[in-house]
């Protein structure tokens, strides 16, 4: 662009070269996070690319503000042709296929009641989720341990047997990671799916079931 004269010298300043190392460093810390787990106290890798947006937007300003008045336009265009089909169609066509009316993303009052009971289990639960989904909101509103990852690594290496679909049977899984407590929404599978009783059932709410992971009744529904 500063070869075909349409921007000028002023858009690469040093203020943009402190922006662009601000939304580099930023990425790669994300990436970084999720990667590593010793990083993980830091936070969640994805916000650290959310927030790279704001220098990324600050340089996108300074550069059109820098574009040639004579064809000031197409940048504008470019611009807003990016925002529009780039960004904000994407972003509500996801929302309105996956989210809205997805009460399965929702603390509904059911799953708040299974909360409740998760809450009062002493010691702690070690719990697992099914679908896997339900381990985001068991992680805000419950105090159990999660069979979860925010690791790109760990999808990989831990969950294969069990995402997306499982390949073992779930007491594997079970005394793998030590669980004791499995959270289920039986409108995604039912008990007799999995080889699961219903003498495991702990409390249940509508369509989600607390199960109690007991070795003397998963081998009742082995046999």
């Amino acid at each position: 662009a500063l070869g075909w004269g349409l921007v000028g010298s002023t858009a690469w300043n040093r203020q943009t070269e402190f922006f662009s190392v601000w939304a580099v460093a930023l990425l790669v810390t994300g990436v970084l996070v999720r990667q590593i787990r010793a990083l993980e106290f830091v936070g969640e890798g994805e916000r650290y690319g959310e927030y790279c947006a704001f220098p990324i937007a600050l340089i996108v300003g300074m550069s059109l503000g820098s574009i040639d008045n004579s064809v000031s336009w197409l940048g504008w265009l470019a611009f807003a042709s990016i925002a529009v089909f780039g960004g904000i169609l994407p972003a509500l066509f996801v929302q309105y296929r996956v989210i809205v009316g997805d009460t399965g993303r929702s603390l509904t009052p059911p799953l708040q009641l299974i909360m409740t009971k998760i809450n009062q289990l002493d010691p702690p639960a070690r719990l697992m989720t099914i679908p896997l989904s339900l381990a985001d909101m068991a992680l805000q509103f419950s105090n159990a341990r999660l069979l979860s990852t925010d690791s790109s690594y760990g999808h990989l290496r831990h969950y294969s047997d069990f995402f997306p679909v499982l390949q073992v049977p779930i007491t594997e899984i079970f005394q793998r990671f030590e669980i004791s407590h499995l959270l289920l929404n039986e409108d995604y599978v039912h008990l007799n799916e999995l080889g699961l009783t219903e003498e495991m059932v702990l409390e249940r709410r509508d369509n989600f079931s607390l199960l109690e992971v007991v070795a003397e009744k998963q081998l009742k529904g082995t046999e």
